[in-house]
């Protein structure tokens, strides 16, 4: 008996080791490749804001170990969407980009039927629903195609110095800006000559083309809101679009007279040097002035309008758009990485590390005042204007654009008239 149980034991040893041999000769199960996208941004320069966006960019590669993220970047958002319309010409486009407010790609991606529709998405999937504003909700609510998502809006209305205006005697401690443009005008009026008599040489702007258009968009807005801007893209020739026109000549008598050439730069430091008590721009500069002596000293405000109606631009500018060329995998990675980027946590970082005004709306103002005052309160009283409207670029054709900017110069310099300026306006409309 002994001796077969030792043959026993011997067989089923010779039996497991065979079966591990035979196990040991089976082939490792191949393992899957990632999933590969491309993704092209803006957010390649060495500022504070575009290494905290990369570092968020990156933080979805981590989350997704079997995805394979390829970035293709550039400081310059233009010269990343100028590859982009270049690539679409031919019929390449990357697997998702971010446009940050360049509609022109958009405008081509949808043209061509390349991008992708998402409003099934949003509609369909409740964690992407919960994060995106009513205002985005109200676009969609009757499945009207959306080809572009943002991650952050755009908020934009006129940066002041309180300081130099009490100083002046033009506004008392707690006194708001006039809303009205003729009392707003009077204001300006009354500075000049107030720094002349001072010899302190401020003006009250230190205005660019770009500028220019801002602030004669707010003026438009404030005869009849968005629809009247909307109206107005089917033509020029319009005598409100005129009389505007005028009035921004008339402006223009208050801004430095070497603004041409003028960038926002040259604008923005005018601004802090205090050469110019105006400046109009986002709220996203609060991180340029926070911190700084001249944080005490600014206040922010909607842009004065006709009849006392104010104006802000509060907009949800072009943002993301995902290639419908790219396969359903691909496609599904992308839109988890637009849940990642408008989930309340990333959000909130976007907030925290770029200053950037969030589009999810469980981030509120209220939390954002308290983190970061400054731009707490410009939100507060950009978000108080009577009328808010898209920016610019969402509401007029870049060629429309382009011509303001290409004959603002001679209108301003008496060259044109303001009719000629509205003529050239509408010819840039009709050849489109």
């Amino acid at each position: 008996m002994k001796g077969k149980a030792i043959r026993l034991s011997w067989l089923v040893l010779g039996f497991l080791l065979l079966g591990g041999i035979l196990v040991s000769c089976k082939k490792a199960p191949a393992q899957e490749p990632p999933v590969e996208i491309k993704f092209m941004h803006g957010w390649g320069g060495n500022g504070t804001d575009h290494i905290a966006m990369r570092d968020i960019f990156e933080g979805f590669q981590q989350l997704h170990p079997q995805v394979k993220v390829v970035v293709d970047s550039a400081p310059d958002i233009s010269v990343v969407i100028d590859k982009a319309c270049d690539m679409l010409a031919v019929d390449r486009m990357p697997d998702i980009i971010s446009t940050n407010g360049r509609g022109i790609y958009v405008a081509n991606a949808t043209a061509k039927g390349t991008a992708l529709n998402l409003t099934p998405h949003i509609l369909n999937d409740q964690e992407l629903y919960n994060s995106v504003p009513q205002a985005l909700l109200s676009q969609i609510k009757n499945n009207q195609p959306l080809y572009s998502i943002p991650d952050v809006l755009e908020v934009q209305a006129l940066w002041y110095n309180r300081s130099i205006l009490e100083e002046a005697g033009l506004l008392q401690p707690g006194e708001s800006l006039p809303t009205d443009w003729d009392d707003f005008m009077v204001l300006c009026q009354r500075l000049v000559e107030w720094s002349q008599q001072t010899g302190r040489q401020i003006m009250p702007f230190a205005l660019d083309q770009q500028r220019y258009l801002t602030i004669f968009m707010a003026l438009l807005a404030s005869r009849g809101g968005e629809p009247y801007l909307r109206q107005l893209s089917q033509g020029y020739l319009d005598g409100g679009m005129i009389q505007s026109l005028e009035l921004l000549r008339d402006l223009s008598r208050f801004s430095w007279p070497d603004h041409f050439p003028l960038g926002i730069n040259d604008g923005r430091q005018a601004f802090v040097d205090g050469r110019s008590v105006f400046f109009l721009n986002g709220v996203w500069d609060n991180m340029v002035f926070a911190g700084t002596d001249l944080e005490k000293d600014i206040g922010y405000s909607p842009y004065p309008g006709l009849n006392g109606v104010t104006v802000s631009y509060v907009s949800l500018s072009e943002g993301y758009v995902i290639s419908s060329m790219a396969s359903q995998t691909q496609q599904s990675v992308c839109l988890d990485f637009l849940k990642y980027i408008l989930s309340e946590e990333v959000q909130t970082r976007i907030v925290e590390e770029t200053l950037q005004v969030p589009l999810n709306p469980a981030v509120k103002v209220e939390l954002i005042r308290e983190a970061h005052p400054l731009l707490g309160m410009a939100l507060e009283e950009a978000y108080k204007a009577q009328v808010q409207v898209p920016t610019v670029y969402s509401l007029w054709h870049e060629s429309v654009i382009e011509s303001f900017h290409a004959n603002i110069a001679s209108f301003l310099e008496g060259k044109i008239s303001a009719k000629e300026m509205a003529l050239l306006m509408d010819k840039a409309r009709i050849l489109l």
